[in-house]
């Protein structure tokens, strides 16, 4: 079941969980895909509200515990980054610029939301 946003949903925490320990990072990357395939991104060194869950959490949209560093939150801007449409598709990539040599890698792209009409 995928989760549901709506542009009441500003200012909301979405998470995105990951499958390895995240704490060494020097970049979170979020690549966002509308089904036309308009991608928007959000990365933490951009300077949008892209950071690292560093406490474990129950996500309710998730309907799962999330360990600390596990997981990925961003906090939904003004203006709403999303259109109309389902299903989105979210893509996770992990950056350690400090690794030798640097280290980049992405999860699976993955059917993650809908967007609807907001309420």
């Amino acid at each position: 079941m995928l989760q549901t946003l709506t542009d009441t949903d500003k200012g909301s925490i979405f998470r995105v969980p990951a499958d390895s320990d995240l704490s060494l990072f020097t970049d979170l990357i979020l690549t966002f895909t509308a089904p036309d395939g308009t991608k928007v991104v959000k990365s933490f060194l951009d300077g949008a509200k892209v950071t690292l869950g560093t406490v474990e959490v129950f996500d309710k949209n998730l309907k799962q515990t999330l360990l600390a560093n596990f997981y990925v939150e961003y906090l939904i801007e003004d203006p709403f980054p999303f259109f109309t449409g389902s299903p989105w598709k979210a893509l996770l990539t992990f950056v350690n610029a400090n690794a030798t040599p640097p280290l980049r890698t992405s999860g699976k792209t993955a059917p993650i939301f809908e967007v609807c009409e907001g309420g």
